[in-house]
């Protein structure tokens, strides 16, 4: 609902910091709810000993409260035994519970934080200033949590399900996974783009613009390696990391990303893919291969794909792209390496 003149001329004025400090104590009980337990109490009921819960709350990012501080709940108490139960059935380790827990936090706190900046930039653009925008946002995403959260839950299983269909149809099914532990397991297509010149070309923009580019190219970069059949593994402001199980699907990837300029996007970039040996560690992707698909993009001219000879050996019988060697590059920790150029041979730009 767009904001009415009287609560935009109430936000723009001075912060009534008595009101933002009832508003902060109010969020805690409308967004995660009452709270009922303090930490020994939490441990006791959930069966947790002291000293693995207060492992398990900073693995969470969330340190345990002060002794005697009323700060948690029954939806804390019964996610806390049904992971006890679940570490218990399936016999895990503190290791894996860690790891777990790690992920599960890191994964959660960049969600939550890039929602609530969405929320913020909704009210930007009803023109207020950063600061009542985020008052704004502050007063109303508390009211959004409920259906957030359910989105959330669909989403995640929709995930789940495709990231366990990509173990078994395409690691094991079609590309087969390495039992040597002297190599790195899964063989993929590794894409790396980067805006080119960022700093130079963003060194004047104020901070609307520089938000409006940065989110501009987020969203073209994950809409096209999605809509592929790509997966996105990191988008770092100037820079995206993809990885496909087919050779062609990062082909697509790279040559409509080195082309997004020609699609209104207001820069060019430096693309590169490799055909490498990886393995995965919190949705992350490491290996030579990663390293290598950076440096070349460094290395790549604005609008063109580098690839390295493993990529090029996929395309090297395939009519519908050209690829061209190219001088050696010099690469720091790699040494010399001969990149090719990838071009779509039935659509030369």
């Amino acid at each position: 609902m767009p904001l009415s003149p009287e609560r935009k001329a109430r936000l723009e004025g001075a912060v009534d910091l008595a009101a933002l400090a009832v508003l902060d104590a109010q969020i805690d009980s409308s967004v995660v709810g009452e709270p009922q337990y303090d930490f020994a109490q939490l441990a006791e009921l959930s069966g947790w000993s002291l000293t693995d819960l207060s492992d398990l709350c900073l693995w969470s990012g969330t340190p345990p409260a002060a002794p005697g501080e009323r700060v948690y709940n029954d939806l804390d108490l019964n996610g806390l035994i049904h992971l006890r139960e679940l570490a218990e059935r399936e016999g895990f380790s503190p290791e894996t519970v860690g790891t777990l827990a790690r992920s599960i936090s890191y994964s959660m706190e960049r969600l939550a934080l890039t929602q609530v900046e969405s929320i913020v930039h909704r009210f930007a653009k009803e023109g207020l200033s950063d600061t009542a925008a985020r008052v704004a946002a502050a007063e109303y995403a508390p009211t959004q949590s409920e259906e957030i959260f359910e989105q959330i839950g669909v989403l995640w299983r929709r995930h789940y399900a495709a990231a366990i269909h990509r173990l078994t149809t395409e690691t094991i099914l079609l590309r087969g996974v390495s039992d040597d532990d002297r190599q790195f397991p899964l063989i993929v297509g590794v894409g790396y783009a980067k805006v080119f010149d960022f700093t130079a070309r963003t060194a004047d923009f104020d901070v609307a613009e520089y938000a409006r580019f940065v989110q501009d190219f987020n969203n073209r970069a994950a809409d096209i390696i999605n809509g592929t059949g790509g997966r996105v593994v990191k988008l770092m402001g100037d820079t995206v990391v993809w990885v496909t199980a087919h050779a062609d699907t990062s082909a697509a990837i790279a040559l409509a990303l080195a082309h997004l300029d020609n699609q209104g996007f207001g820069a060019q970039l430096q693309v590169a893919v490799t055909w490498a040996r990886v393995m995965t560690l919190h949705g992350d992707l490491f290996g030579p291969g990663v390293n290598l698909a950076a440096k070349l993009a460094e290395a790549a001219p604005p609008g063109e794909v580098f690839i390295d000879d493993a990529a090029a050996g996929q395309f090297v019988r395939n009519p519908r792209y050209a690829i061209v060697p190219q001088p050696e590059v010099e690469i720091r920790g790699l040494g010399a390496v001969r990149p090719w150029i990838l071009t779509d041979a039935t659509n030369p730009h």
